[in-house]
Protein backbone atom coordinates (compact mmCIF):
# COMPACT_ATOMS: atom_id res chain seq x y z
CA UNK A 1 0.00 0.00 0.00
CA UNK A 2 2.76 2.43 1.01
CA UNK A 3 4.73 1.47 -2.13
CA UNK A 4 1.65 2.12 -4.28
CA UNK A 5 1.21 5.58 -2.73
CA UNK A 6 4.88 6.40 -3.38
CA UNK A 7 4.59 5.25 -6.99
CA UNK A 8 1.45 7.30 -7.55
CA UNK A 9 3.05 10.37 -5.98
CA UNK A 10 6.20 9.92 -8.05
CA UNK A 11 4.21 9.65 -11.29
CA UNK A 12 2.22 12.76 -10.39
CA UNK A 13 5.43 14.68 -9.76
CA UNK A 14 6.91 13.51 -13.06
CA UNK A 15 3.77 14.55 -14.93
CA UNK A 16 3.86 17.93 -13.21
CA UNK A 17 7.54 18.41 -14.10
CA UNK A 18 6.88 17.52 -17.73
CA UNK A 19 4.01 20.01 -17.87
CA UNK A 20 6.21 22.74 -16.39
CA UNK A 21 9.11 22.00 -18.74
CA UNK A 22 6.76 22.17 -21.72
CA UNK A 23 5.60 25.70 -20.90
CA UNK A 24 6.36 27.95 -23.89
CA UNK A 25 8.84 30.72 -23.12
CA UNK A 26 10.84 33.32 -25.03
CA UNK A 27 13.40 36.02 -24.43
CA UNK A 28 14.03 39.13 -26.50
CA UNK A 29 17.00 41.48 -26.53
CA UNK A 30 17.33 44.82 -28.33
CA UNK A 31 20.83 45.86 -29.46
CA UNK A 32 22.38 48.63 -31.54
CA UNK A 33 25.02 51.33 -31.59
CA UNK A 34 25.41 53.22 -28.27
CA UNK A 35 25.58 56.60 -30.08
CA UNK A 36 23.89 57.61 -33.33
CA UNK A 37 24.35 60.90 -35.22
CA UNK A 38 21.01 61.44 -36.97
CA UNK A 39 17.78 59.52 -36.54
CA UNK A 40 17.98 58.31 -40.15
CA UNK A 41 20.95 56.19 -39.05
CA UNK A 42 19.17 54.65 -36.08
CA UNK A 43 19.15 50.88 -36.59
CA UNK A 44 18.33 48.34 -33.91
CA UNK A 45 18.38 44.58 -33.90
CA UNK A 46 16.15 42.26 -31.94
CA UNK A 47 17.25 38.79 -30.92
CA UNK A 48 14.42 36.41 -30.09
CA UNK A 49 15.36 33.16 -28.34
CA UNK A 50 13.23 30.11 -27.66
CA UNK A 51 13.95 29.35 -24.01
CA UNK A 52 11.47 26.48 -23.86
CA UNK A 53 12.03 22.75 -24.31
CA UNK A 54 9.85 22.45 -27.39
CA UNK A 55 9.64 23.92 -30.88
CA UNK A 56 7.68 27.17 -30.99
CA UNK A 57 5.94 28.32 -34.16
CA UNK A 58 5.40 32.06 -33.90
CA UNK A 59 3.21 34.33 -36.01
CA UNK A 60 5.02 37.17 -37.76
CA UNK A 61 2.55 39.66 -36.34
CA UNK A 62 2.98 43.22 -37.71
CA UNK A 63 3.73 44.60 -34.23
CA UNK A 64 6.01 41.73 -33.35
CA UNK A 65 9.80 42.25 -33.52
CA UNK A 66 9.80 39.34 -35.98
CA UNK A 67 8.37 41.78 -38.54
CA UNK A 68 10.34 44.53 -40.27
CA UNK A 69 7.38 46.78 -41.02
CA UNK A 70 7.47 50.28 -39.45
CA UNK A 71 4.73 49.33 -37.00
CA UNK A 72 4.39 50.03 -33.28
CA UNK A 73 6.99 47.45 -32.28
CA UNK A 74 8.89 49.46 -29.68
CA UNK A 75 8.39 51.80 -26.74
CA UNK A 76 11.04 54.51 -27.01
CA UNK A 77 11.50 56.82 -24.03
CA UNK A 78 13.79 59.82 -23.58
CA UNK A 79 15.77 60.16 -20.35
CA UNK A 80 13.36 62.95 -19.33
CA UNK A 81 10.45 60.50 -19.52
CA UNK A 82 9.03 61.77 -22.83
CA UNK A 83 7.94 58.94 -25.13
CA UNK A 84 8.66 59.12 -28.86
CA UNK A 85 5.38 59.53 -30.77
CA UNK A 86 4.35 56.62 -32.96
CA UNK A 87 3.85 57.76 -36.57
CA UNK A 88 4.12 54.44 -38.43
CA UNK A 89 1.66 51.99 -39.90
CA UNK A 90 -1.29 50.15 -38.41
CA UNK A 91 -2.15 46.80 -39.93
CA UNK A 92 -5.31 44.77 -40.22
CA UNK A 93 -4.06 41.34 -39.25
CA UNK A 94 -6.20 38.24 -38.77
CA UNK A 95 -4.26 35.44 -37.00
CA UNK A 96 -6.51 32.67 -38.35
CA UNK A 97 -5.75 33.72 -41.92
CA UNK A 98 -2.03 33.94 -41.16
CA UNK A 99 -2.12 30.41 -39.71
CA UNK A 100 -3.83 29.18 -42.87
CA UNK A 101 -1.09 30.75 -45.02
CA UNK A 102 1.49 28.61 -43.24
CA UNK A 103 5.27 28.88 -43.36
CA UNK A 104 5.45 32.24 -45.11
CA UNK A 105 3.60 33.87 -42.20
CA UNK A 106 5.36 32.20 -39.28
CA UNK A 107 8.78 31.69 -37.71
CA UNK A 108 9.64 28.32 -36.16
CA UNK A 109 12.28 28.19 -33.43
CA UNK A 110 13.76 24.99 -32.02
CA UNK A 111 14.58 24.80 -28.29
CA UNK A 112 17.48 27.17 -27.60
CA UNK A 113 17.41 28.61 -31.14
CA UNK A 114 17.64 32.36 -31.71
CA UNK A 115 16.75 34.59 -34.63
CA UNK A 116 18.15 38.08 -35.16
CA UNK A 117 16.07 40.69 -36.96
CA UNK A 118 17.58 43.97 -38.13
CA UNK A 119 14.86 46.59 -38.25
CA UNK A 120 15.23 48.09 -41.66
CA UNK A 121 13.66 47.26 -44.98
CA UNK A 122 14.70 47.63 -48.60
CA UNK A 123 12.37 49.12 -51.19
CA UNK A 124 13.83 49.16 -54.71
CA UNK A 125 17.37 50.41 -54.16
CA UNK A 126 16.67 52.36 -51.00
CA UNK A 127 17.12 51.15 -47.44
CA UNK A 128 14.53 52.34 -44.92
CA UNK A 129 15.26 52.27 -41.19
CA UNK A 130 11.93 51.30 -39.73
CA UNK A 131 12.52 52.87 -36.30
CA UNK A 132 12.97 56.34 -37.78
CA UNK A 133 9.99 55.73 -40.10
CA UNK A 134 7.73 54.70 -37.26
CA UNK A 135 8.55 57.21 -34.50
CA UNK A 136 8.96 60.98 -34.08
CA UNK A 137 11.82 62.12 -31.85
CA UNK A 138 11.45 65.51 -30.17
CA UNK A 139 14.93 66.09 -28.77
CA UNK A 140 18.50 64.89 -28.67
CA UNK A 141 19.75 62.82 -25.77
CA UNK A 142 19.52 59.35 -24.31
CA UNK A 143 16.69 57.04 -25.34
CA UNK A 144 15.65 53.69 -23.91
CA UNK A 145 14.28 51.30 -26.55
CA UNK A 146 12.08 48.44 -25.32
CA UNK A 147 10.62 45.88 -27.71
CA UNK A 148 7.02 44.77 -27.70
CA UNK A 149 7.29 41.45 -25.87
CA UNK A 150 3.95 39.94 -26.85
CA UNK A 151 4.15 37.12 -29.38
CA UNK A 152 1.63 34.55 -30.60
CA UNK A 153 2.51 30.88 -30.87
CA UNK A 154 0.42 28.29 -32.66
CA UNK A 155 -0.76 25.52 -30.37
CA UNK A 156 -1.74 21.94 -31.25
CA UNK A 157 -5.29 23.08 -32.01
CA UNK A 158 -3.95 25.56 -34.63
CA UNK A 159 -4.91 28.50 -32.46
CA UNK A 160 -2.92 31.68 -31.86
CA UNK A 161 -2.02 31.89 -28.18
CA UNK A 162 -0.33 34.97 -26.67
CA UNK A 163 3.02 34.56 -24.96
CA UNK A 164 5.10 37.25 -23.24
CA UNK A 165 8.87 37.19 -23.55
CA UNK A 166 11.36 38.34 -20.96
CA UNK A 167 12.85 41.53 -22.35
CA UNK A 168 16.19 43.36 -22.36
CA UNK A 169 16.18 46.97 -23.57
CA UNK A 170 18.77 49.02 -25.47
CA UNK A 171 19.98 52.51 -24.60
CA UNK A 172 21.18 54.89 -27.32
CA UNK A 173 22.31 58.50 -27.34
CA UNK A 174 20.80 60.35 -30.31
CA UNK A 175 22.35 63.54 -31.68
CA UNK A 176 21.88 65.67 -34.78
CA UNK A 177 18.99 65.15 -37.18
CA UNK A 178 15.74 64.24 -35.44
CA UNK A 179 13.30 63.75 -38.31
CA UNK A 180 13.03 61.98 -41.65
CA UNK A 181 11.02 63.34 -44.52
CA UNK A 182 7.60 61.78 -45.06
CA UNK A 183 5.42 62.08 -48.18
CA UNK A 184 3.11 65.07 -48.36
CA UNK A 185 -0.52 64.13 -47.78
CA UNK A 186 -2.74 64.18 -50.83
CA UNK A 187 -6.49 64.32 -51.42
CA UNK A 188 -6.89 61.81 -54.21
CA UNK A 189 -5.97 58.16 -54.60
CA UNK A 190 -2.64 57.47 -56.31
CA UNK A 191 -0.95 54.14 -57.00
CA UNK A 192 2.59 52.82 -56.70
CA UNK A 193 3.82 49.40 -57.82
CA UNK A 194 0.37 48.50 -59.18
CA UNK A 195 -0.32 46.89 -62.54
CA UNK A 196 -3.13 48.37 -64.62
CA UNK A 197 -5.49 45.53 -63.71
CA UNK A 198 -4.71 46.01 -60.02
CA UNK A 199 -5.28 49.73 -60.36
CA UNK A 200 -8.67 49.06 -61.93
CA UNK A 201 -9.59 46.75 -59.04
CA UNK A 202 -8.52 49.37 -56.52
CA UNK A 203 -10.44 52.11 -58.33
CA UNK A 204 -13.55 49.96 -57.98
CA UNK A 205 -12.78 49.28 -54.31
CA UNK A 206 -12.25 52.99 -53.64
CA UNK A 207 -15.58 53.78 -55.27
CA UNK A 208 -17.26 51.13 -53.13
CA UNK A 209 -15.60 52.48 -49.97
CA UNK A 210 -16.79 55.99 -50.77
CA UNK A 211 -20.32 54.67 -51.27
CA UNK A 212 -20.15 52.81 -47.94
CA UNK A 213 -18.93 55.96 -46.20
CA UNK A 214 -21.56 58.22 -47.76
CA UNK A 215 -24.40 55.78 -46.97
CA UNK A 216 -23.18 55.28 -43.40
CA UNK A 217 -22.87 59.02 -42.84
CA UNK A 218 -26.38 59.57 -44.21
CA UNK A 219 -27.64 56.85 -41.86
CA UNK A 220 -25.96 58.49 -38.88
CA UNK A 221 -27.53 61.83 -39.59
CA UNK A 222 -31.03 60.37 -39.90
CA UNK A 223 -31.06 57.84 -37.05
CA UNK A 224 -30.61 57.91 -33.30
CA UNK A 225 -28.24 55.94 -31.11
CA UNK A 226 -31.05 53.50 -30.23
CA UNK A 227 -31.09 51.92 -33.70
CA UNK A 228 -30.10 48.25 -33.94
CA UNK A 229 -27.30 48.93 -36.39
CA UNK A 230 -25.78 51.63 -34.22
CA UNK A 231 -26.02 49.69 -30.96
CA UNK A 232 -24.53 46.54 -32.53
CA UNK A 233 -21.25 48.23 -33.45
CA UNK A 234 -21.00 51.21 -31.10
CA UNK A 235 -23.40 50.69 -28.18
CA UNK A 236 -23.47 54.36 -27.18
CA UNK A 237 -23.91 57.58 -29.13
CA UNK A 238 -20.63 58.87 -30.57
CA UNK A 239 -22.03 60.27 -33.81
CA UNK A 240 -19.50 63.06 -34.27
CA UNK A 241 -16.51 60.72 -33.92
CA UNK A 242 -17.95 58.13 -36.29
CA UNK A 243 -19.10 60.70 -38.82
CA UNK A 244 -15.60 62.20 -38.84
CA UNK A 245 -14.05 58.81 -39.57
CA UNK A 246 -16.56 58.07 -42.32
CA UNK A 247 -16.01 61.33 -44.19
CA UNK A 248 -13.45 60.36 -46.87
CA UNK A 249 -11.67 63.71 -47.13
CA UNK A 250 -8.25 62.25 -47.84
CA UNK A 251 -7.80 59.32 -50.19
CA UNK A 252 -4.61 57.29 -49.82
CA UNK A 253 -1.61 56.34 -51.87
CA UNK A 254 -1.80 52.62 -52.64
CA UNK A 255 1.39 50.56 -52.67
CA UNK A 256 1.20 46.91 -53.72
CA UNK A 257 3.88 44.85 -52.05
CA UNK A 258 4.81 41.23 -51.39
CA UNK A 259 6.49 42.15 -48.09
CA UNK A 260 3.61 41.34 -45.79
CA UNK A 261 0.55 39.15 -45.47
CA UNK A 262 -1.49 41.96 -43.97
CA UNK A 263 -2.95 45.25 -45.12
CA UNK A 264 -1.53 48.29 -43.38
CA UNK A 265 -2.06 52.03 -43.20
CA UNK A 266 0.25 54.87 -42.23
CA UNK A 267 -1.23 57.93 -40.50
CA UNK A 268 0.40 60.05 -43.24
CA UNK A 269 -2.04 58.59 -45.79
CA UNK A 270 -0.47 55.56 -47.46
CA UNK A 271 -1.91 52.06 -47.73
CA UNK A 272 0.42 49.08 -48.16
CA UNK A 273 -1.43 46.14 -49.72
CA UNK A 274 -0.25 42.57 -50.32
CA UNK A 275 -0.24 41.83 -54.04
CA UNK A 276 -3.00 39.25 -53.57
CA UNK A 277 -5.33 41.65 -51.74
CA UNK A 278 -8.90 41.12 -53.03
CA UNK A 279 -11.15 43.97 -54.13
CA UNK A 280 -12.54 44.80 -50.73
CA UNK A 281 -14.09 48.19 -50.07
CA UNK A 282 -14.63 47.38 -46.41
CA UNK A 283 -10.90 46.88 -45.91
CA UNK A 284 -10.33 50.37 -47.30
CA UNK A 285 -12.85 51.78 -44.80
CA UNK A 286 -10.93 50.01 -42.03
CA UNK A 287 -7.51 51.21 -43.10
CA UNK A 288 -8.55 54.73 -44.04
CA UNK A 289 -10.09 55.17 -40.60
CA UNK A 290 -6.56 54.84 -39.20
CA UNK A 291 -5.53 58.08 -40.91
CA UNK A 292 -5.47 60.88 -38.38
CA UNK A 293 -7.57 63.12 -40.68
CA UNK A 294 -10.24 60.37 -40.80
CA UNK A 295 -10.42 59.61 -37.10
CA UNK A 296 -7.13 57.97 -36.10
CA UNK A 297 -8.67 54.65 -35.06
CA UNK A 298 -6.86 51.78 -33.36
CA UNK A 299 -6.94 47.98 -33.73
CA UNK A 300 -8.23 46.86 -30.36
CA UNK A 301 -10.01 43.74 -31.70
CA UNK A 302 -10.58 42.03 -35.04
CA UNK A 303 -13.61 40.18 -36.39
CA UNK A 304 -17.35 40.69 -36.15
CA UNK A 305 -17.82 38.67 -32.97
CA UNK A 306 -15.13 40.51 -30.99
CA UNK A 307 -16.20 43.87 -32.43
CA UNK A 308 -19.78 43.28 -31.20
CA UNK A 309 -18.49 42.25 -27.76
CA UNK A 310 -16.32 45.37 -27.57
CA UNK A 311 -19.33 47.57 -28.37
CA UNK A 312 -21.17 46.07 -25.40
CA UNK A 313 -18.30 45.97 -22.92
CA UNK A 314 -16.34 49.10 -23.81
CA UNK A 315 -18.13 51.54 -26.15
CA UNK A 316 -15.38 54.15 -25.72
CA UNK A 317 -12.93 51.73 -27.33
CA UNK A 318 -15.45 50.45 -29.86
CA UNK A 319 -15.91 53.90 -31.33
CA UNK A 320 -12.15 54.03 -31.93
CA UNK A 321 -11.80 50.47 -33.22
CA UNK A 322 -11.26 50.24 -36.99
CA UNK A 323 -13.20 46.99 -37.48
CA UNK A 324 -16.27 48.50 -35.80
CA UNK A 325 -16.19 51.32 -38.36
CA UNK A 326 -15.78 48.83 -41.19
CA UNK A 327 -18.67 46.62 -40.13
CA UNK A 328 -20.93 49.59 -39.36
CA UNK A 329 -20.29 50.95 -42.87
CA UNK A 330 -20.66 47.58 -44.65
CA UNK A 331 -23.87 46.75 -42.75
CA UNK A 332 -23.69 43.08 -43.69
CA UNK A 333 -25.93 41.40 -42.66
CA UNK A 334 -28.21 44.40 -43.09
CA UNK A 335 -29.66 46.06 -39.97
CA UNK A 336 -32.02 49.00 -39.53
Amino acid sequence: MFSHVLSTTFLALVASAVAVSATPSLSIKVTGEPTVAGVDKLIVKTTITNTADEILTLLNHPESPLNKLPANTFTITHATGITATFTGIKAKYVPAKAIAIGKDAVTALAPGQSIEVEHNRKSSDKLFHTVSEAYAFDKEGEYNIVSNNRFYFINAQKEAVPIYATSEAHTVTLTGKLAVRHPTQIKRATYSGCSLSRQNSLVSAVSGAQTYAADALSYLLSHTSSSTRFVTWNSSHRTLTIAHALTPVHMPTFTLTTMAKSTSAAPSGMLHLPAQTPRHSGTLIHESSHFIVNGGTEDYVYGQSDAKSLARSNPDKAVLNADNHEYFAENNPAQN
